[in-house]
């Protein structure tokens, strides 16, 4: 899976249940190998959102939709990390084909614990301060379907096309 690049995720999927942080997929390593490109594609609370580390250790990038995610119902969730207006980082996320999230933000969010460096589905494992080596899943409490992972960022139109007919993405 990219990490020091351009690129898209995109999934269909219908959480079981609203609030908390549930991980569609991630790629985190932890304090001791903090890496450039770490990032986590998840729904916090009922809100999309992508955050990707493109530099410092103690900070991300994070971006967050406008709408909702609903629950029990299968919604296509896109975000495109690449070029947009000239901007190296832009990050975009889509719902059902739409934009509806752009507006990038800088939040404080430090690794702790030791590396993991693994690309999960479904889950972000991440080790955080406790009275002992407390482990942290942030698990996905419902169904992923057809994830694909691009190395370029996708258009608007390729991801409404995506969207609209499904079957011209698929690989037999």
């Amino acid at each position: 899976i990219p990490r020091e690049s351009l690129f898209s995720i995109s999934a269909w999927i219908s959480p079981r249940t609203a609030g908390g942080v549930q991980t569609i997929i991630s790629q985190l390593g932890g304090s001791n190998r903090v890496r450039l490109g770490d990032y986590a594609f998840r729904v916090s609370g009922n809100k999309l959102q992508f955050f990707i580390r493109p530099a410092d250790a103690n900070k991300v990038q994070l971006v967050s939709s406008a709408a909702d995610i609903p629950v029990g119902a299968w919604t296509t969730v896109t975000v495109v990390y690449g070029i947009a207006n000239n901007e190296p980082t832009a990050m975009r996320l889509y719902i059902n084909g739409q934009l509806d999230g752009e507006t990038v933000r800088e939040s404080n969010y430090a690794s702790t614990g030791d590396a993991i460096q693994l690309t999960r589905v479904g889950a972000a494992e991440l080790i955080v301060p406790c009275d002992g080596a407390c482990k942290t899943r942030f698990p996905f409490n419902g169904s992923i379907d057809e994830l694909m992972v691009f190395d370029y960022p996708l258009s608007a139109s390729e991801v409404l096309t995506m969207y609209q007919n499904f079957d011209i993405y698929k690989e037999d």
